[in-house]
């Protein structure tokens, strides 16, 4: 195998020459995607490797478009990272680095470790065994080798990372639900928020904010009361009407979208649709959790509608963004399109009186959006998406047979004086199951 992405992966080792093209491709290209790890303009890879080794190698692993040279160095910054980290227990902002940028659910770890999670506590006359005890033990360790505390403030590549982890973070939680815990909305989030907004130190710095002031709305959403014990009687009774939080939830999405910037990339309209999604998505909840949103008023059919809506700019935005882009995509923005893809599917087939399939239908259809889909993704021509075309092809063909039944039984219905059931045209599909979400990031799970 030879060009660019040629990786010996027995040995992760690549030539100076191929280390920079990959580079090259993850600075231009993968960044603005993911503004949370910055690589000068001025270093190459000969100067990372020196100062930032591991970071290097897991810009390859993400730049490569060969599927075996990513899951072969994925596999080995797993093991490796594991090995600095329990044997050799190392810590430092490269092992970070390199964690945040192939897979964010391995940083929390070494953020909690580094400290980064809160502001650098002012330097004070400790004894030497509280000193000890703040240091993680290492072999050989002595008293000696305990350094001279100074009162010091974050850089800015440290306070960034560490908002990178929260939003990767905070993104999983709401992707993989059951397996992913949110993390904590601290007064330090937002201390490094302010500061990076105030400092602009980096081009990409913009979107960084965008993205975390966006993400903590999210948060919000996820902590509305539809999604704790709110669904008890008890919990109905003693607090606010449900639609108040649903009303104050869209007034600060609203003014978010008043303060945004004329500038904002197709990334980050697609990520604040995705956010109108998961706060309008509760229309489509059948328990007890709608509490006072009663059959008896438009309630639900506007909140449907407004779903619909987000959902119908979301696919309208993305289909804006040219298919060489989808291999640059982050991990976070695939969890965006797979979520609104499942919130698209619940639109079409979501049976209720006030909810008119036929005419959803003609405002977006679920069929047009998987083939066209379909088709952006087969003329990529990257082999990274090759098992997620065969996938989602064989997805269409699922759904077109269960349609064909549909429409059998309809006209058979129709000849019987029987009341056709609209209602289902399709069975649920799970798009969100480890198997598909790894087919689309090229990756094993």
């Amino acid at each position: 195998m030879h060009g660019p992405d040629r990786i010996i992966a027995k040995n992760i080792e690549f030539t100076d020459e191929e280390a920079n093209v990959l580079l090259m491709r993850f600075r231009n290209q993968m960044a603005e995607f993911f503004p949370f790890v910055i690589i000068s303009p001025s270093l190459n890879a000969q100067d990372l490797k020196c100062s930032r080794p591991f970071l290097l190698k897991a810009i390859c692993a993400v730049a490569s478009v060969i599927p075996n040279h990513r899951l072969s160095l994925g596999k080995w910054i797993v093991e490796h990272l594991a090995e600095r980290m329990a044997v050799d227990l190392d810590r430092n902002l490269d092992l970070l680095l390199g964690a945040l940028t192939y897979a964010g659910c391995l940083c929390m770890a070494l953020i909690f470790d580094l400290g980064l999670n809160k502001p650098i506590q002012k330097a004070t006359h400790k004894t030497v065994f509280e000193q000890v005890l703040a240091r993680p033990i290492r072999p050989g360790f002595a008293y000696r080798e305990l350094p001279v505390e100074v009162d010091v403030e974050r850089t800015l590549e440290e306070r960034r990372a560490f908002l990178g982890v929260f939003f990767t973070l905070s993104s999983a939680s709401k992707f993989f639900r059951a397996h992913v815990e949110p993390p904590r909305i601290t007064p330090y989030v937002y201390e490094c928020l302010e500061i990076l907004e105030k400092t602009q130190d980096q081009p990409t710095d913009t979107s960084a904010t965008f993205m975390i002031r966006l993400q903590l709305i999210v948060e919000r959403i996820s902590q509305g009361p539809w999604n704790t014990e709110y669904g008890t009687p008890e919990a109905q009774s003693s607090g606010p009407p449900l639609r108040l939080y649903i009303k104050s939830l869209q007034e600060q999405l609203h003014n978010f979208r008043s303060a945004m910037r004329t500038d904002v990339s197709l990334q980050g309209y697609m990520q604040y649709y995705n956010a109108e999604e998961a706060l309008c998505e509760i229309g489509m909840s059948r328990g007890s959790v709608l509490g006072d949103l009663s059959d008896h008023t438009f309630d639900r059919m506007e909140n449907l509608y407004d779903c619909l809506r987000s959902t119908r700019r979301f696919w309208e935005t993305f289909f804006c963004i040219p298919e060489t882009r989808y291999a640059h995509f982050s991990t976070a923005m695939w969890m965006q399109i797979s979520h609104s893809f499942v919130v698209l599917q619940a639109l079409s087939t979501f049976d209720h009186p006030d909810w008119h399939l036929p005419s959803i239908r003609q405002e977006i259809d679920f069929m047009d959006v998987l083939e066209k889909l379909i088709e952006r993704i087969n003329k990529t021509e990257n082999q990274i998406f090759a098992k997620a075309a065969i996938k989602m092809t064989s997805i269409k063909t699922h759904i077109q047979e269960q349609l064909a039944v549909e429409a059998r039984n309809s006209r058979h219905d129709s000849l019987t004086g029987q009341d056709a059931d609209f209602g289902r045209p399709w069975e649920p599909i799970d798009f969100l199951d480890n198997d598909f979400f790894g087919d689309i990031m090229g990756m094993e799970f």
